[in-house]
């Protein structure tokens, strides 16, 4: 199961209608600050759960109307379904014409309004998750109260703004707590648990002394007193405690880090700084990738949303980090928000997504990474959506431009460096810079900027490596600048695009 498409109406920094398709596996969500990406995220949560606290948060000022629509998709979607015991649901499922498996579409809106439900009048609005029924063309509400639609979207979002301790706790809707949930999971089978159960029983159910039955009888008492005399004589209130299930004591579990197996210097792990917390949270998507990837008899409805995780992460530990998410992905559906060229790092567009967010050609707030191409490049490597997305200019997406105009403009694989420059000047680079060649039988020679800085790369021994004030300098080129690789890359672009 996982999230195919999903639909903003004014929601946060989303003004009008937005529509961002998904992958299952891996999405970035990448672009500018305050572009919307974490919005995203925040929009999914409201659909989910709605609070009146969300309000003020999620809708876009002076609009009449927000609205948040998913579509649910996945071969394994009707069997989750049928798991969940929300077969109510199944009739829903339609074929939206753009795929194999059926979806299920959901909606939750700011607008009030009452439509004709089951031969009577029902009101809707931003309390209730509505679905949509193909045959009736329109939005229903099918479960009520939100506690089937909370069941079935099982999203495990983390915030930049967040730190992880407030995730690596023992409630079963956190990373950590579907660990062990699932580690505990046939603990009801053994004697200790029927000795458990016992004691329970004892304490909680049984009216003896020392009981809770017992402890309580004056205060039940009490207000059967004033019942019987106040409401309706005869009326009782009675204290039932049911036997709690095992995750149920979970949730007072925590974490305790210390330097040493004695255990003395033992402190909660949200008492630590923020660089171990997230170093235990990278240790713990790692688990969780390890025991998740590849269970094909497993049902996944579990998304994961990450925002800029990277945050407080060296290099090393953020390479680290996009291992172990993408391991996750190969199972479930996973949000990911980044600002990180490293999070980008053997990007392929076989098992992983890029939306880019910021305004596109024509107009979109969102839109899918293959809009970069101007150039028509064969494909779009993690160097060129670093470039185009974070602008960050590197010598990798230099030589894949420089490939694919050798390639477009000569017809061949490879070419001598003087049919490049007279492509380069035919496609408008000037020849701006000189390159002194100390090779036996080669003259100093003019050359564009591009021409230029890959020399500079690709030979080194006619670059200089020396301090400023050494004669032999006289007889080497000045590495590039970082405004001539930039220079480079454009100066290749628009030659391309001429070319094209």
């Amino acid at each position: 199961m996982y999230i195919k498409r999903i639909e903003l109406e004014n929601i946060r920094c989303f003004s009008g209608k937005e529509e961002i398709f998904l992958s299952p596996g891996l999405n970035y969500l990448v672009g500018e600050n305050n572009s919307g990406k974490s919005s995203i995220l925040h929009a999914l949560d409201y659909l989910k759960s709605f609070s009146s606290k969300d309000e003020s948060k999620i809708y876009t000022n002076n609009t009449a109307c927000s609205r948040v629509i998913i579509d649910i998709a996945g071969d394994d979607l009707e069997d989750i379904l049928h798991e969940e015991s929300l077969d109510k649901l199944i009739p829903y499922l339609f074929d939206d014409g753009k795929g194999d498996s059926k979806i299920l579409r959901a909606q939750r809106q700011s607008q009030e309004e009452s439509i004709r439900q089951n031969g009577r009048s029902v009101k809707v609005d931003s309390k209730k998750v509505l679905f949509w029924n193909q045959e009736n063309e329109q939005y229903e509400n099918i479960t009520g109260i939100d506690a089937a639609p909370k069941k079935l979207f099982d999203f495990n979002f983390i915030y930049a703004d967040e730190t992880p301790g407030e995730h690596a706790n023992m409630a079963t809707t956190k990373t950590l707590g579907k660990l062990v949930a699932e580690c505990v999971s046939d603990i009801t089978k053994h004697q200790l648990w029927e000795k458990f159960s016992k004691a329970h029983a004892e304490l909680f159910v049984r009216d003896g002394e020392g009981s809770v039955q017992n402890a309580l009888t004056d205060l039940e008492g009490d207000l059967n007193e004033l019942l019987s005399d106040q409401y309706a004589k005869g009326v009782r209130a009675k204290f039932i405690f049911d036997m709690p299930d095992a995750s149920s004591f979970l949730k007072s579990g925590r974490v305790v880090m210390s330097n040493g197996d004695n255990g003395d210097d033992e402190t909660s792990l949200e008492n630590k700084g923020t660089g171990l917390q997230r170093a235990f949270m990278i240790a713990l998507l790692q688990v969780y990738a390890k025991k998740t990837a590849g269970d094909v008899n497993k049902y996944s409805k579990n998304i994961f949303g990450l925002d800029e995780p990277e945050t407080w992460l060296h290099p090393r530990a953020q390479i680290k980090l996009i291992k172990a998410v993408r391991e996750i992905s190969k199972s479930q559906q996973v949000i990911l928000v980044t600002h990180s060229p490293y999070m980008l790092q053997d990007f392929s567009p076989d098992n992983s997504n890029v939306i880019v967010f910021g305004e596109s050609p024509n107009g979109d707030r969102a839109y899918g990474y293959t809009e970069l191409n101007k150039c028509k490049l064969p494909y779009i490597s993690w160097n060129a959506i670093n470039y185009y997305v974070f602008g960050v200019p590197s010598v990798e997406f230099m030589d894949e431009l420089y490939g694919e105009f050798q390639k477009r403009s000569t017809g061949k694989e490879s070419a001598g460096e003087a049919e490049i420059c007279e492509k380069l000047k035919q496609a408008g680079a000037p020849l701006a810079l000189t390159w002194k060649d100390n090779r036996k039988g080669y003259k100093d020679r003019s050359v564009p900027v591009s021409v230029y800085v890959r020399n500079s790369v690709h030979h080194p021994e006619n670059s200089v490596h020396r301090p400023e004030n050494d004669p032999e300098n006289d007889e080497k080129n000045p590495k590039y600048t970082s405004e001539q690789l930039l220079h480079a890359i454009q100066e290749l672009e628009l030659a391309i695009i001429k070319y094209i």
